[in-house]
């Protein structure tokens, strides 16, 4: 069989976009997304799970989210997993992080107000 990762996230910004330009001038920005999950445990008390993800959006969807998103702002990613490895400079330890590579970002909800008055 071949391999496959596939990730699909609905949650809302937990910090402004950063947008910066690597390798060659490709953009790139980078996203935290808060994702949570409520529940009911056995003995009846109300849970709820929050998960942070952090996610690198690419090229053109980077230059737009950098643009148009703020902290707060619900989105939907669907993208790929990426492991990131390193050393940790002070421990010495072999330290890894999941990422999410974005495919594509859409932008839920209303859109922000703001104070920017209408074209004339």
């Amino acid at each position: 069989m071949a391999d496959f990762s596939s990730v699909v996230i609905v949650g809302r910004l937990t910090r402004d976009p950063e947008l910066k330009y690597v390798g060659g001038g490709a953009p790139l920005c980078t996203l935290s997304v808060a994702t949570s999950r409520r529940f009911t445990r056995d003995d009846g008390q109300k849970v709820q799970m929050t998960t942070f993800v952090d996610v690198d959006v690419w090229r053109r969807a980077a230059e737009i989210c950098a643009q148009f998103l703020k902290k707060g702002r619900e989105i939907l990613i669907t993208g790929s997993l990426r492991q990131d490895r390193w050393v940790d400079a002070k421990t010495q330890q072999n330290r890894s992080k999941l990422k999410v590579v974005a495919q594509s970002v859409q932008f839920l909800g209303p859109k922000p107000e703001t104070d920017e008055a209408p074209p004339a």
